[in-house]
């Protein structure tokens, strides 16, 4: 989806001006993300499973052949009233390109506020205004986490949902470390490498 790589491309390039990645154009940039591959065995070309989630079209991902069971959904939880569901939501329901760039730029920005989260004014190193805090940066990894460390041809899909008092993350898949290893700490072991190199950069 070119509006998608042209929107990461601008993110790239306000982030690291001068990548020599930049110069690439949108197919040597994708191969550089490993969102592009070419099968030496067939010599033909095109996305990778991480290219289309990340920049693919909404109805190329949930293909039959693809990912039929792609899912993505935020929701707020705000209310005290028990009848309301939910006071706001994201989920793929046409009204835009589901890919998980889209979904990610559109999720952050609502971490960023609201009830319960508070940014003071406060200025940085170069005593430039802050823009967030540690909660701010910890909500934001957290959502990183939950879409490269999902199982995507699993059962389920990625759900954040927002109460006044905590957040909820979920994926489908299960660890990939020991629980032990998991509570010690120190080890780390991506379940899609493509997709957390695309969201390093």
């Amino acid at each position: 989806h070119g509006e998608s790589i042209r929107q990461f491309r601008n993110r790239f390039s306000s982030r690291e001006p001068n990548h020599p990645w930049l110069l690439e154009d949108d197919d040597g940039l994708l191969k550089k993300l490993g969102g592009w591959r070419t099968d030496r065995a067939t010599g033909r070309s095109g996305l990778t499973l991480a290219g289309l989630l990340m920049f693919g079209k909404s109805e190329s991902i949930v293909a039959p052949e693809a990912l039929p069971g792609y899912q993505l959904d935020y929701r707020e939880r705000l209310s005290d009233d028990p009848s309301v569901r939910w006071t706001d939501r994201v989920t793929l329901d046409g009204t835009w390109e589901g890919n998980l760039f889209q979904f990610y730029q559109r999720i952050v920005q609502k971490l960023s506020g609201g009830p319960g989260l508070k940014t003071p004014f406060q200025r940085d190193g170069g005593g430039y205004r802050q823009a967030g805090t540690a909660v701010h940066e910890a909500l934001q990894e957290a959502l990183v986490n939950a879409l490269i460390h999902a199982d995507y041809a699993g059962q389920g899909g990625i759900v954040i949902d927002r109460y006044a008092d905590r957040f909820e993350f979920s994926n489908p898949g299960t660890l990939l470390l020991s629980r032990e290893q998991l509570l010690r700490g120190g080890v780390s072991e991506c379940r899609n490498k493509a997709l957390q190199k695309m969201f390093q950069m």
